[in-house]
């Protein structure tokens, strides 16, 4: 811990890359939370539709980042993506070759 604040007392306010570093750590921070919050209400809409609606861990994922996101209505090819989508509750379109 004291070798940290040692090399943050080194650095120089005013240089710019500083600054852009520290965007990028808080982006990267940022994106991790989202990824964490797709990954676990993927799991709950796993949870959510066994067993009457069979669902493939990408499929979860997605129907989890339509509706944390708010994609709505959906449109999928995927029956099982579909399926998952209506148990949970989000809108769909129909799909536009069906």
């Amino acid at each position: 811990m004291t070798r940290l604040l040692e090399q943050a007392l080194k650095l120089d306010p005013t240089d710019s890359s500083l600054n852009s570093a520290l965007m990028s750590a808080r982006a990267a921070a940022s994106d991790a939370q989202r990824a964490r919050q797709v990954i676990e209400r993927a799991a709950a809409v796993i949870e959510q539709c066994h067993p009457r609606v069979p669902l493939r861990t990408l499929d979860a994922i997605h129907v989890a980042t339509a509706e944390l996101h708010g994609a709505e209505p959906m449109c999928s090819s995927d029956q099982r993506v579909c399926n998952a989508s209506e148990h949970i509750g989000l809108m769909l379109v129909p799909h536009p070759t069906r």
